[in-house]
């Protein structure tokens, strides 16, 4: 089905997508009908010019003119031809995928054994494939029907709880989405300790490895010096403490509710493979779902963002990068320049980052709330193999607080480092024997102190 007729709906049932199939199906034959009238007409049209020419022209003119008009239409019917089979191939391939290409690149295995067909199929289906179960899972639909009832008014709740109840009578298991082969592969993937399957970093990829090796390279991860030991836990005494300060704060009465923990969790600790490097380094995650301070710093994270993006330095998405490079000429001696530092939350400094925000009470943000954003920057401990871990510095690499902060921070910095250029940046040199001297004088002329902690590319045209 081309994507130009195919019709989408937030309604997902299975009656729905029925209806879709059949009106996207009908779209598309009237596409077809429509496109066949067109080429009668202009068959028709192409008849009445034949033979309008072949009254007016002589004979050496006309066949002049119908040797041109011949080869050319028959360059531009190959040309068409050629790029609607590339287009439906394309199509085909995305929609329909088999074993090929397709799987290759989307499951990477970094074991010594070799995956069979029916593991290889079922992990290509990515990491969010849902499983159709062989059951309606009624327990777990009423109690969760239940927790999110039970502050509603009792008649509306009993309302809720009587269509509930007739839907789960009629609902019937859906048709299974996998074969008994793909089903008998994950029991073995489940079964095997010795191995991991975990998505990729980039790409969307799906990497199996060795359990063995992951560790290793977690355990290298944690004993840098960003990462010390903890011989307690500290989640109750984070818990206390957000709530004390949750409750002491300007935050609207009704909006504590929501932020205060309920049965919260450590915070845990995993990592992602860069496959796309050399070595297939791990990406190191801290996982602050259910965290004490994790419904806290989303809350201030909305709050934080509107002040982001206000600087000429700032690039929405790689849309507004290619609009912002149409503006720009280049010359033969002109060389455009990246500026990238790595592991970009826990390079952060937390308290030039502090400064920052407190710096926007000015601009209408809550005084308290910095100190609110303080408390959930320096609560950075996590989970890993029963052992507790604190973050030594740095914002921790999955709070929903880091990316906000993080570009507060670097937006600051950016606009420090272009206001302390003066242009040219480089003096006349050699460019391609003098590289390192470049990188030199690059240094030099960025006066800040906290350089290390520059995570971020900014784009700069700078002459030679």
């Amino acid at each position: 089905m081309p994507t130009c007729v195919q019709i989408k709906h937030h309604l997902d049932t299975r009656q729905a997508k029925r209806i879709l199939q059949r009106a996207s199906g009908a779209l598309l034959r009237e596409r077809i009908q429509h496109t066949r009238r067109s080429l009668s007409e202009c068959s028709e049209q192409l008849l009445a010019l034949h033979l309008e020419l072949g009254r007016i022209l002589n004979a050496a003119d006309w066949d002049t003119i119908d040797r041109i008009t011949y080869d050319s239409s028959r360059n531009t019917q190959s040309s068409t031809r050629e790029k609607q089979e590339n287009k439906y191939e394309k199509l085909h391939s995305r929609q329909h995928p088999t074993s090929g290409p397709y799987k290759d690149h989307s499951v990477i295995n970094l074991t010594d054994s070799p995956l069979d067909e029916a593991t290889n199929a079922i992990l290509s289906k990515g990491l969010n494939f849902a499983l159709a179960p062989k059951a309606i899972p009624t327990e777990k639909i009423i109690t969760g029907v239940e927790s999110a009832i039970r502050r509603l008014p009792k008649t509306e709740a009993d309302a809720i709880r009587e269509d509930v109840a007739a839907t789960l009578r009629k609902a019937r298991p859906p048709k299974q989405n996998t074969t008994g082969a793909e089903r008998m592969a994950l029991r073995k993937l489940k079964e095997n300790t010795k191995i991991l399957v975990l998505p990729a970093d980039k790409g969307n990829a799906t990497v199996v490895m060795k359990r063995e090796e992951y560790d290793s390279k977690v355990r290298a991860l944690l004993q840098e010096t960003t990462y010390r030991v903890l011989r307690t836990d500290p989640t109750a005494k984070t818990i206390r403490e957000a709530k004390e300060i949750i409750k002491k704060s300007s935050i609207p009465r009704e909006e504590q509710r929501t932020l205060l923990p309920t049965a919260p969790k450590p915070p845990r600790f995993y990592g992602l493979p860069k496959v796309h490097k050399e070595g297939i380094p791990l990406r190191p995650i801290v996982s602050q779902i259910d965290a004490p301070t994790y419904h806290l710093a989303r809350y201030l994270a909305r709050h934080l963002q509107p002040y982001v993006g206000k600087t000429s330095s700032h690039v929405k998405n790689s849309a507004h990068f290619v609009e912002i490079l149409q503006g720009v000429t280049m010359e033969d001696k002109d060389i455009m320049v990246s500026f990238d530092v790595e592991s970009l939350f826990t390079n952060v400094p937390i308290n030039n980052s502090l400064e920052i925000i407190r710096g926007l009470q000015t601009k209408g943000f809550p005084e308290d709330y910095a100190t609110l954003v303080e408390f959930c920057l320096r609560k950075t401990y996590f989970t890993w193999n029963g052992q507790i871990y604190e973050q030594a510095e740095g914002a921790s690499m999955g709070s929903p607080l880091s990316p906000v902060v993080a570009n507060l921070f670097m937006e600051k910095f950016e606009a420090e480092a272009m206001d302390s250029y003066s242009t040219p940046l480089f003096p006349e040199m050699d460019l391609p024997q003098e590289k390192h001297q470049i990188e030199q004088l690059a240094v030099a002329r960025i006066e800040a102190k906290s350089l290390q902690h520059l995570q971020s590319r900014a784009t700069a045209h700078l002459p030679s």
